[in-house]
């Protein structure tokens, strides 16, 4: 009998778009603040100031400097559960661009959705794609430009589908789909 340990491969994971629902709680608090009806769907581009003014971006990052907000964030539907079907084939590492200072913030959001086991580490957007390099894992990703450098470094890259996503060219080697249909793919 083999008594060697069982080695998965890796997989890299964004939080913010990913798996929690940034985008919606951005556009209620920009809709309460600012007296708007933004929906996701008007979110075109990824920089908040391009779709919603300087002044509700600014806003939103203002907020962003307490990490209470991440308290308030709620994972997409079926996201944790895609998480979990995921992990039964891959070790999973999150990678967030949150401030350091808020990284246990973030994992004990981690813990709390029931994802108990899963790494989270800063990892600036622009270093995303060579943690993932390093690894030799696949990169699952919201950010356009985040999507577009892995891609440009060889990483096997997979956006989720959003309307900042679906409205840019996407590299023929790129995976676009929704979380479900990303999952489907890497459990191929």
């Amino acid at each position: 009998m083999n008594n060697s340990p069982r080695y998965k491969p890796g997989l890299c994971l964004d939080c913010d778009g990913v798996i929690t629902n940034f985008s919606s709680w951005a556009l209620q608090k920009i809709n309460k603040r600012f007296k708007t009806k933004f929906k996701e769907a008007d979110w075109k581009e990824w920089e908040l100031a391009s779709n919603f003014g300087k002044e509700a971006s600014d806003y939103i990052y203002e907020l962003m400097a307490d990490p209470a907000y991440l308290v308030e964030l709620e994972a997409y539907p079926n996201a944790i559960t895609l998480v979990k079907r995921l992990q039964t084939k891959y070790d999973i590492l999150v990678l967030t661009s949150i401030p350091v200072k808020q990284i246990s913030v973030r994992r004990d959001w981690i813990k709390r959705v029931g994802l108990t086991s899963l790494p989270v580490i800063h990892c600036d957007g622009n270093r995303k794609p060579e943690q993932a390099l390093s690894m030799r894992a696949p990169l699952v990703e919201d950010k356009p430009t985040t999507i577009l450098a892995a891609s440009w470094r060889g990483v096997d890259t997979y956006a989720v589908s959003r309307p900042y996503t679906d409205s840019m060219k996407m590299p023929p080697e790129v995976f676009l789909g929704t979380l479900e249909q990303i999952t489907g793919e890497l459990l191929k």
